[in-house]
């Protein structure tokens, strides 16, 4: 591993840096590209746009994660590094800032000073190696290098939803249970390329309301801890890849009508949905191949096509279309509420109810018709939708309660607070298997009420 130059060119105002020796003495100035490709271990002059906090306490972890937590819930998105990593990590800790105009930076360098940190206007970038030359900064949030770099050429600071921030700081005018609620901010941190550690972060934290209603329901709901949001929250909440997949035969043939234009962007989805990420890198002959496209000039003729319709965005300053590596998927914003909602409703069926529960995906179709109906259905109205009869669609409604996913209400049916990711082989099996006992304890009824009529019929 080498120090990253990508990072060091973003992080950095000027085209050399200084070389760190092993004594921490008088630097010796090289250029930038040819410190990375040799290896050494410097600090670079930080650019402008970047506040740079560095934790050099003891509990320099515990400090530098409350800044980091607090520039997460202010719309920014921090990068924090460990200063050594591996075995040999201190605890001492790099927080990395990106915030646009004076009066931010101003903000969260005094923040940092009243944390215990050095605001510091030299850094060694992440990636690259400490002076002892034997460890590296590493990231810690996020870990991955392309979200790293997304961050750091990231200049919009995000407005958080006032019913979200109430959620978090107030807990006024809430809008469900506890699993609505953290739903809720789930949505909100996955939709901001938060990782699931970063959310966590904010949920431990009990001065919030947040982190006191998630503490009670991880207590009530008897998981081991954080078990359920890793396996059940995050994952549903983490369904913008496949919200794009849903809309890409919508928006494509508004876009373009070349088909490789629809082929090199499923090639991007798939990888997207792969490493989790929406900020993916690939080359134009790494797209040609996946996406099976004859020319890198056909590639590049798309990727501008796709770019100009505001489906993909080049991360980077600068750099050509032909020449990037690095693109980010664009969730566009043109669509409504409620064709969102429909999007989310169309990969339900195959989410849980053919691999995981058993029952079929006709299951999954019944519900998928009640859940994408604003106020629910009549059975009549489900098999109208679904496509199936109402013995059909009853039979399904059955097993839909026995998931806890519907309830009747009024004669409507309707979604309930669990979420069809919840479903787990347990539970579907716990549900047959009480179906079974139930079916089987109705004919032992109803044989014996057919064995005292004849009794009583008998001279």
């Amino acid at each position: 591993m080498r120090a990253d130059r990508s990072v060091a060119r973003i992080l950095s105002r000027e085209n050399y840096v200084g070389e760190l020796d092993a004594g921490n003495g008088r630097p010796r100035w090289r250029g930038l590209d040819d410190a990375i490709d040799a290896d050494v271990p410097f600090f670079v002059f930080v650019h402008d746009v970047f506040v740079v906090a560095d934790f050099d306490q003891s509990d320099g972890d515990l400090r530098a994660r409350t800044l980091h937590r607090e520039a997460l819930l202010a719309g920014f998105v921090p990068v924090m590094c460990a200063s050594r990593s591996g075995a040999d990590d201190t605890g001492r800790r790099h927080v990395l800032i990106r915030a646009e105009n004076d009066e931010d930076r101003r903000f969260w360098a005094m923040r940092a000073k009243e944390l215990g940190a050095d605001v510091k206007l030299t850094i060694r970038p992440p990636y690259a190696r400490h002076r002892d030359r034997g460890h590296r900064s590493l990231p810690i949030y996020p870990s991955s290098r392309h979200a790293v770099i997304d961050r750091l050429t990231n200049p919009i600071r995000r407005t958080m939803p006032p019913s979200t921030r109430a959620d978090i700081f107030e807990l006024v005018g809430v809008r469900g249970s506890q699993s609505d609620i953290i739903r809720g901010f789930a949505n909100y941190a996955a939709s901001g390329g938060w990782t699931v550690d970063e959310a966590l972060l904010v949920l431990h934290d009990e001065r919030l309301a947040i982190g006191r209603t998630y503490a009670e329901a991880v207590e009530n709901r008897h998981h081991p801890e954080d078990d359920w949001f890793r396996r059940h929250v995050w994952p549903t909440a983490h369904f913008t890849v496949r919200r794009l997949r849903a809309a890409a035969p919508c928006v494509l043939p508004k876009a373009s009508t070349r088909p490789t234009d629809g082929s090199v962007y499923e090639a991007f989805l798939q990888l997207a949905e792969d490493i989790g990420s929406l900020v993916v890198d690939m080359s134009v002959r790494e797209l040609q191949i996946r996406a099976e496209v004859g020319s890198p000039r056909t590639v590049i003729d798309s990727l501008r096509r796709l770019v100009s319709a505001g489906l993909l965005d080049v991360v980077g300053d600068g750099v050509e279309i032909g020449h990037a590596r690095t693109y980010r998927l664009v969730v566009r914003q043109d669509l409504g509420p409620e064709e969102h909602y429909r999007e989310q409703a169309l990969y339900l069926p195959m989410l849980a109810f053919r691999n995981t529960s058993g029952f079929g995906a006709g299951v999954g179709l019944t519900y998928r018709a009640i859940a994408v109906s604003a106020d629910g259905l009549t059975a009549a109205e489900a098999g109208l939708v679904s496509g199936f009869s109402r013995r059909t669609v009853l039979k399904h409604l059955g097993k839909l309660v026995e998931l806890g996913l519907l309830v009747a209400v009024d004669g409507f049916w309707r979604t309930t607070d669990v979420s069809v990711a919840d479903v787990t082989p347990k539970s579907a099996m716990d549900a047959r298997d009480a179906a079974a006992q139930r079916h089987q304890s109705q004919r032992e009824l109803y044989r014996q009420v057919i064995a005292e009529r004849r009794g009583t019929q008998d001279p």
